[in-house]
């Protein structure tokens, strides 16, 4: 791997894998996407040997404990993910054994294509990423609900023993609410995008004939009384974790 020191005039400047890089925020970004180059870079200490005096003292703690570090963990890429993320915490591109994508709506977005198109290229992309326990380690400092965090690593788990297509996407429809506290959701042929919206609704129904209303509450609830799955999570998503608590205790 050739790495080359700038001109003094362009402090910052240098090639990473033949690649040419304007600052440290493109280095970084560059040795994401390219994993194992950067890795070596990262872990070898070569890192100090180019860019040492544009560190921040923040930075600088961080690359000089590497080692120390590298001798305590049992999983390099994990260890590798953890640092790039704090040396570039700003960065919207999306990182783990090269790019995922260029941002978080990009992210969700993969989802999307899994549950409406049943997209085999991105349900691979995906079960890998699951495979590798990606998503916790991506939504650790994404999400303040640890609620929605035990679910996200809960359906990371499970999904690691699916066997069926049609299961996976199912997991894929509910990590999709957790990743997006915007998410809508479709009861019957209504979408709702709120939980007030759907509560609106059910109370526009309660006015008129019982039928009618009992037959949408039976898209909610199952016969013996437990909210259906798709539904609780998307529930979740939006903060009720607590109020469902409370809801099946009554």
């Amino acid at each position: 791997m050739k790495m080359e020191n700038s001109e003094k005039e362009n402090v910052g400047f240098c090639t990473f894998n033949d690649i040419e890089c304007l600052d440290m925020l493109e280095l970084f970004e560059k040795m994401g996407e390219f994993w194992e180059e950067g890795k070596q870079f990262l872990f070898g200490g070569e890192i100090l040997n180019y860019f040492q005096d544009e560190f921040s003292n923040e930075n600088m703690i961080i690359v000089s404990s590497i080692e120390e570090s590298v001798l305590g963990s049992s999983d390099l890429d994990e260890l590798y993910y953890e640092t790039l993320t704090k040396l570039n915490p700003n960065c919207q591109k999306i990182f783990w054994k090269g790019l995922v994508s260029n941002n978080h709506g990009e992210f969700i977005g993969f989802f999307e294509q899994i549950i409406n198109n049943n997209d085999g290229k991105y349900i691979i992309k995906i079960k890998k990423l699951l495979d590798d326990h990606f998503l916790s380690r991506y939504m650790k400092s994404r999400v303040s609900d640890q609620h929605i965090y035990d679910m996200i690593v809960d359906i990371e788990r499970k999904s690691c023993i699916v066997l069926k297509e049609d299961e996976f996407v199912i997991l894929c429809k509910y990590l999709y609410f957790m990743l997006n506290d915007k998410a809508s959701i479709i009861i019957g042929k209504v979408s709702f995008n709120s939980i007030q919206e759907l509560a609106d609704y059910l109370e526009k129904l309660e006015k008129g004939p019982f039928d009618v209303f009992e037959k949408f509450c039976k898209l909610i609830v199952s016969s013996n009384g437990e909210i259906k799955e798709d539904i609780y999570y998307w529930l979740v998503s939006k903060g009720y974790f607590e109020k469902i608590e409370e809801w099946k205790i009554r």
